[in-house]
């Protein structure tokens, strides 16, 4: 938990105590077009899905923000600014992915597009190397939170830790399947 402005409590994501002004990142519209020049009926209905896709992951974090804020809860605030990251992030990648398909599309180069794969680099070696340690390094990581998640199973009633760790390791479990993707796509 950190303090925000004026002090008042916020969770990772910034949730507040009511009354507090919303967090303008959360609500802020992006200029992005809705229509791609040039596109066949795939890339227009795709492009057309993760508009309103963004649209959504937008208003729902409006709802998240406002839940906290007429919340008088700690840890409600606290658990709802972890999930406002992760829709932020989400929120990030749907606009990635929709700036990658305009760069296709409309031959634009948005730098906030995700990465195609064809640009690895000459490093491609080193890249499956580096995953291969990373991976045993988060197996690991792995072990060790199922360890600590069993260890805290008799504070389940009583605090927030083993859900924070189950997190922790949902998130680890993600690290390995982005690893196995690089490994299987740096070739």
């Amino acid at each position: 938990m950190t303090t925000g402005a004026a002090g008042t409590p916020t969770a990772a994501g910034g949730a507040r105590r009511s009354g507090a002004a919303p967090d303008p990142a959360v609500a802020a519209p992006h200029d992005e077009p809705r229509q791609l020049i040039g596109a066949s009926t795939w890339e227009a209905e795709l492009y057309a899905l993760l508009t309103a896709s963004q649209d959504e992951e937008r208003a729902l974090q409006v709802e998240y923000q406002e839940a906290a804020d007429a919340s008088q809860s700690d840890p409600f605030r606290f658990l709802v600014g972890l999930i406002l990251d992760d829709e932020r992030r989400h929120l990030e990648l749907l606009e990635g992915i929709a700036a990658g398909l305009r760069n296709d599309v409309e031959l634009t180069e948005d730098r906030s597009a995700v990465p195609r794969l064809d640009h690895w680099g000459p490093d491609r070696d080193y890249l499956r190397e580096a995953a291969d340690h990373l991976v045993d390094r988060e197996r690991d990581t792995l072990r060790k939170l199922r360890r600590l998640a069993h260890k805290l199973e008799e504070q389940a009633d009583v605090t927030m830790w083993k859900l924070l760790v189950d997190l922790v390791r949902a998130d680890t479990e993600q690290h390995l399947a982005i690893l196995d993707f690089v490994r299987r796509h740096a070739r």
